[in-house]
């Protein structure tokens, strides 16, 4: 019996250790998930009028594969607008967004603004990763 005690005490010493390192892994690894080719997202209209899209370009390498994104998107002046969060599944490569495109809400008063992207990276199950990125400036017009 006490050999017996003494195999599972190590055994959960072990395990103990492992899962303990396992977590400090998770926690602290610098993980790479995005490389961006450019400082902030080009706009691709400048001016734009209330109700309509605003379209910008991303140019970005994934280096990850099989990872869930959350987006949450928020157009800035002074005052935040935040749009409903959307989410998608990573997919490995580099890419160039040239589609990516909000409505400009309709009560929004003229003049100039960003739109800032947030994106929330779930890298393991108890690490989550916020990356966030700006476009250029854009006029919102009557």
């Amino acid at each position: 019996m006490k050999r017996t005690t003494k195999i599972l005490i190590w055994i959960a010493l072990l395990l103990t250790f492992a899962l303990l390192g396992l977590t400090i892994y998770w926690l602290t690894w610098p993980y790479k998930v995005f490389q961006f080719y450019t400082p902030v997202n080009k706009i691709l209209t400048p001016q734009v009028k209330a109700g309509e899209h605003v379209a910008w370009q991303t140019d970005v390498n994934q280096l990850t594969d099989g990872v869930q994104i959350e987006v949450q998107k928020q157009l800035q002046d002074g005052v935040l607008i935040s749009y409903p969060p959307s989410s998608y599944i990573s997919k490995k490569g580099r890419m160039t967004f040239t589609n990516a495109t909000s409505i400009i809400p309709k009560y929004v008063p003229a003049g100039k603004y960003k739109m800032i992207i947030y994106n929330y990276v779930k890298i393991n199950p108890i690490r989550t990763i916020l990356i966030t990125r700006e476009t250029e400036e854009f006029e919102v017009i009557k």
